[in-house]
């Protein structure tokens, strides 16, 4: 604790000394955003997700006047990560929308469709907590098409197509539970979370995905053939 207090204090003092000086070039009000997005993750790590937010929201403001799309986008995945945290469903929409507009700006290919995999995957969860499936389902089924394309340019060390069926999953297990706490026929969302996390768990095996990874999906199969 007393060694994060300390870099606190460090990082601080930077993004003070930069900011105090009107003749601090692109380059050093670029690395006073960076010093405020891990102050940012200072406050999140302590649990005290509003002042996150804030720190966050300073550091947005930097990447806006100095940096690139990526940086923006960097940015506002952050302050996603603390809405969600805070529990404000309708902010983190928001929010993820935004990001979308700037990852397309990303000039990078990788990283473009990197930026836009993690957008649409976050926003695929906001928006079935804010039960607004339909657009879940179509949020989630986009970051797997990004995700498929980073892995044919960045390869395939990351599982992140193994976890983007694992998000689908995710999607139709929670719209197939809402169906039916209404009432109503919940039998395609629930045949459609099985096939994705079926997936997800079939390629997992085939990568060699560690048990301990492995078993995440079938803990979600079971929950799934429960309902």
């Amino acid at each position: 604790a007393k060694d994060l207090e300390k870099g606190f204090g460090l990082l601080n003092g930077c993004y003070e000394k930069i900011k105090s000086r009107p003749e601090s070039t692109s380059e050093e009000l670029r690395l006073a955003g960076l010093c405020l997005k891990k102050m940012g993750w200072y406050y999140r790590k302590a649990k005290d997700y509003t002042k996150a937010f804030t720190y966050h929201s300073y550091r947005l403001h930097y990447a806006l006047d100095t940096g690139s799309p990526l940086e923006v986008h960097d940015a506002l995945i952050s302050l996603d990560v603390d809405a969600y945290f805070m529990k404000e469903g309708a902010l983190s929409e928001r929010i993820l929308k935004q990001s979308i507009r700037f990852g397309e700006q990303v000039a990078d290919k990788k990283l473009r469709v990197m930026a836009l995999g993690t957008s649409f995957n976050n926003l695929g969860g906001t928006l079935y907590g804010n039960k607004k499936f339909a657009e879940a389902e179509s949020a989630i089924l986009q970051s797997l098409k990004h995700w498929q394309s980073y892995e044919d340019l960045a390869g395939t060390k990351e599982n992140r197509v193994v976890w983007a069926y694992f998000g689908i999953g995710d999607v139709y297990e929670n719209w197939a539970k809402h169906l039916k706490e209404l009432g109503q026929d919940y039998a395609t969302q629930k045949t459609n979370a099985i096939d994705a996390y079926q997936k997800g768990k079939e390629l997992g095996q085939q990568r060699g995905l560690k048990d301990d990874d492995l078993s995440y999906f079938a803990k979600q199969l079971k929950s799934v053939g429960e309902l």
